[in-house]
């Protein structure tokens, strides 16, 4: 674990370097953050009874320079030893996040250039990132973000993105080169999304809905013309009680006649809160149209944990229930126990149950 901290050292101190050297050095501008994760997992199918259990461990360094008064930059590091059940990033070290943020002072536009998170949901914000699951009391995404993003991570595209804040609620505007996470945009196509979010209503409740529309038909390993549409709400019932929820769809168009290309997806959670305990339930659901194994587009992910297994069915229905309690040990430092279930309609079912040791500084 020793070289992956320290590599990430090297990797920050580089940064830092290149910062300074394009800005006057002000050490009061700079702002490092990040956090550590650990867990064990117990994995397994109830059919096959193959089980995985390990211990596992990630980390994220976070590098925030106030370049000037409206402009601000990010990068962010993750890292973990690699190769585990869960998913974290490793074992080389990834550039998840590097991007430059503009905001124009009259109206509060924000300009970011560089790589995000796809603003795809008002959920994004809530998933966890690798070692940081400060906003996700399950710790595992739900399955519509397992699938764009990862079961501990979210999609980062290159691009940019413009949000703009108004009386009537928030817009957002985004042009990247795709859903492949890379500079090199094979097929010269790009991917457009656009999204609204209310104003907080009643003092309660927040809905937002967003479309994206990604042609990676000429990239080798998504092969579609992709389109996405989700609608979401936040209801803060009381300061200790909420609920959270979405309902949406993609299209996988693999330009062949004859095929079911449409999945539809929804999530809906709730939480409660006592003092340092939380605690919640969720139950999220991928149903492509094509169920039953006949006449599927060729590129449906095969969702949940079955293809760890090497039994996962792309066209068949998944459910996905999640409990979580947690517990906030120090300011800092939350420890949490997890369960899952994967219920798959044309397959083995998957359950698996976590202790999750989460810091941040």
């Amino acid at each position: 674990m020793f070289r992956y901290l320290f590599s990430a050292c090297i990797g920050c101190s580089i940064g830092f370097l290149a910062v300074t050297s394009v800005h006057a050095a002000d050490v009061s501008k700079l702002a490092l953050s990040g956090s550590y994760l650990g867990v064990y997992n117990a994995i397994g199918q109830e059919n096959t009874g193959e089980r995985r259990t390990q211990f596992d461990f990630a980390g994220n360094l976070e590098m925030n320079y106030q370049i000037s008064e409206r402009v601000n930059g990010n990068m962010l590091v993750v890292m973990s030893p690699g190769n585990g059940t869960i998913g974290f990033e490793g074992p080389e070290l990834v550039l998840s996040d590097v991007n430059v943020t503009y905001t124009e002072p009259v109206y509060g536009i924000e300009v970011t250039m560089g790589s995000f998170d796809t603003p795809f949901g008002r959920q994004t914000a809530n998933q966890t990132n690798n070692a940081d699951s400060s906003r996700n009391p399950f710790f595992l995404n739900s399955l519509m973000y397992a699938v764009i993003g990862g079961r501990v991570g979210t999609l980062n595209t290159l691009g940019m993105m413009g949000w703009m804040p108004t009386q009537f609620g928030n817009l957002t505007a985004m042009v990247s080169n795709g859903r492949s996470e890379s500079a090199e945009n094979e097929g010269e196509t790009f991917s457009y999304l656009g999204a609204y979010e209310t104003p907080t209503l009643f003092n309660q409740v927040i809905f937002s809905a967003a479309y994206w529309v990604s042609d990676d038909s000429e990239d080798a390993n998504l092969g579609t013309e992709f389109t996405g549409h989700i609608v979401d709400a936040d209801w803060a019932i009381t300061p200790r009680w909420s609920l959270a929820g979405y309902l949406g769809g993609f299209t996988y168009d693999d330009d062949v006649s004859g095929t079911d290309d449409d999945v539809s997806f929804w999530m809906g959670e709730t939480t409660y809160r006592v003092n340092k305990w939380i605690t919640g339930f969720r139950i999220s659901e991928w149903r492509p149209i094509a169920d039953g194994g006949v006449g599927a587009s060729s590129h449906l992910p095969v969702v949940g944990f079955a293809g760890d297994f090497g039994n996962g069915v792309a066209d068949t229905v998944v459910v996905r229930t999640q409990y979580a309690i947690g517990y906030e040990l120090e300011e800092n430092l939350t420890a949490k126990f997890v369960y899952f279930h994967d219920a798959v309609e044309q397959g083995d079912d998957t359950v698996g149950g976590m202790v999750v040791f989460n810091g941040s500084f």
